[in-house]
């Protein structure tokens, strides 16, 4: 908070000290308050945004780029945007604003979503790891829905009823079986079961929770929704020649475990598996969206500078473009 704004709280204090006798007038004052807080925090906020609104439409819709590269845009939290050629898939869009609104527990962004979910009207695909409110938002899938009558959403096999409980048709839910390579127009994908903690398949051997390993013609991206390492893990991702691995690093300890804050993979944790996978790429992403539940990021670069060093990654900012190339 700059000294500007203090002193403009100050101002607002005083004004609703001295004019705002009544009960009914004190009410009406605090209204106009907190809007004018809430303004004053936005465009803060919005200091943290790289690109936003119309200008990073503008830039996604105006990329264009030959076989062999991929276009990937920071949205923030898990949230990331890939564009091969002329497809476009997002994975966990977490676009609105919904859990600061939820009775219990509410979390506040740390910056606003760099995109609007209703004018999403170019996405093809619509990735879903599991059925969290920070990876399956509902009120960004409906937005999303609303806006684009092609786009197919793509979810855990256990976790359908999820997408169809607010109102997605069940011809636009393409169901992920969980290491079952899936084809679709203009790539393909494996859904790799993830652990939040647990590993749990159900009797068709499907997980509720998983990551997923995307084809886009030569190049191979693994987004790993929310998880920690578990026996096989490594196995099950090594032969699937991974260039770009996006991997949660905000960790997990006793205290956001027993407010129900589920954990991932710490820096260390997301730095081995990327090498251990033989990626070529590491992208953190988890970690700066909400302050219960963040991570410096810097203590991922020390550590790749410590014990991998060589390993590419790359820092976004929200909103923030990044090329990649085999």
């Amino acid at each position: 908070m700059n000294f500007g704004t203090i002193i403009a709280y100050i101002k607002y204090v005083r004004i609703y000290i001295a004019f705002f006798k009544s009960a009914t007038n004190r009410k009406i004052g605090m209204v106009l308050l907190m809007e004018y807080l809430h303004k004053e925090r936005r465009s803060e906020t919005l200091d943290k945004v790289y690109k936003f609104g119309n200008e990073l439409l503008k830039e996604i819709e105006g990329t264009s780029l030959p076989e062999g590269f991929v276009s990937v845009w920071y949205l923030g939290q898990s949230s990331m945007l890939v564009k091969y050629l002329n497809k476009y898939a997002i994975f966990d869009p977490h676009l609105e604003d919904s859990l600061s609104k939820r009775p219990v527990n509410p979390s506040i962004r740390n910056y606003p979503s760099p995109l609007d979910p209703a004018h999403c009207d170019f996405l093809d695909y619509v990735f879903i790891s599991h059925n969290h409110a920070d990876h399956l938002e509902g009120a960004t899938i409906e937005k999303i829905a609303k806006c684009n009558s092609k786009v197919k959403f793509i979810i855990p096999a256990p976790e359908k009823a999820a997408l169809t409980g607010i109102g997605v048709e069940n011809s636009r839910i393409i169901p992920a079986h969980s290491e079952k390579e899936t084809l679709l127009d203009g790539l393909s994908f494996t859904a790799i079961p993830a652990a939040h903690y647990e590993l749990n398949l159900d009797e068709n051997g499907d997980a509720p929770a998983v990551g997923y390993v995307v084809r886009f013609g030569d190049l191979t991206v693994y987004h790993a929704g929310d998880t920690v390492v578990y026996p096989g893990m490594i196995e099950k991702l090594r032969k699937h020649s991974i260039n770009i691995a996006m991997i949660p690093i905000n960790g997990r300890d006793y205290r956001r475990d027993a407010r129900n804050c589920i954990g991932n993979t710490s820096f260390r944790e997301a730095a081995d598996l990327c090498s251990d996978i033989n990626g070529d790429l590491l992208i953190p992403m988890h970690y700066d969206l909400y302050n219960h539940n963040t991570e410096n990021p810097a203590f991922l670069v020390d550590y790749l500078y410590s014990n991998h060093r060589g390993m590419k990654f790359h820092l976004f900012q929200p909103g923030e473009r990044f090329i990649y190339s085999v």
